[in-house]
């Protein structure tokens, strides 16, 4: 039913909102810019992408959705910086790892 699949969705939709949150929330802080040239590249992306006349396509878009593509890359950006300033933590084992670990320390236990 409709309801199941609402539920089903809730928690992978919570999730996105709350990334997009955090992401806005740190290209705030970060004083993050968009410049008209990337934002006309973006919309230009967009046109060559679904194919649709250009002049059509701009006479058609509303200033509201202009401001959710200069949120979009400002949130790209953002992810760009904790992505360039994340550290990989080896003393945190992934999965592989624990299952080899267990192995290792079976075999040496023998």
């Amino acid at each position: 039913t409709r309801q199941s699949m609402l539920k089903m969705y809730e928690p992978t939709a919570e999730n996105q909102i709350k990334v997009r949150l955090a992401l806005e929330s740190i290209a705030k802080t970060e004083n993050i810019t968009v410049t008209r040239e990337e934002i006309d590249e973006e919309i230009n992306n967009i046109i060559e992408q679904s194919k649709l006349d250009k002049e059509k396509f701009l006479s058609l878009m509303t200033d509201r959705e202009k401001l959710d593509i200069k949120s979009d890359i400002a949130v790209r950006k953002a992810m760009n910086i904790v992505l360039d300033s994340a550290v990989e933590n080896k003393d945190l084992p992934d999965n592989n790892d624990s299952e080899n670990n267990s192995e290792t320390e079976q075999e040496n236990n023998s």
